[in-house]
């Protein structure tokens, strides 16, 4: 799975990666960069709320500390705490969304791997032949200890 710092950090490189990987996946990072921006955007509309409602906890604490009226400040923070909570939900499904969409997106191959979809495309396999079972003599010792 991809992390979303490098995406945000990186995003050219991360579609270059995608791209000497074969390219299908372009689509759904260009999706992903589009959730992501939504995210960060409602998140950046509940911040200054948060503050906001915790200046006026603060304020609200001290007029009830001097015995002084505090319904303007409280029906201030009921209107406020209905807006901060359809931002959190729109926050909360975006957050999903960009979730959902890292785990459809491949890792990025590193950058000695050869461009193409696999081994057809470079010409290039990985090679090697399969290890023999048993081969290690202390390992094969050692298994007949176990039982």
């Amino acid at each position: 799975m991809l992390d979303i710092k490098r995406v945000r950090s990186d995003p050219d490189g991360v579609r270059l990666a995608l791209t000497n990987r074969g390219g299908r996946f372009l689509p759904k990072f260009e999706e992903l960069l589009t959730l992501d921006s939504a995210l960060r955007s409602v998140q950046a509309e509940v911040e200054p709320l948060r503050a906001r409602r915790n200046q006026a906890a603060e304020e609200i604490g001290r007029l009830k500390r001097e015995k002084k009226d505090a319904a303007p400040l409280l029906k201030e923070m009921e209107e406020l705490k209905e807006r901060m909570k359809a931002l959190e939900s729109r926050a909360a499904e975006s957050d999903a969304a960009v979730q959902a969409a890292l785990l459809e997106l491949p890792n990025m191959p590193l950058g000695t791997v050869p461009p193409g979809r696999g081994a057809e495309e470079t010409g290039k396999s990985a090679g090697g032949r399969p290890g023999r079972l048993g081969s290690n003599p202390k390992i094969t010792r050692s298994w007949g200890k176990l039982g």
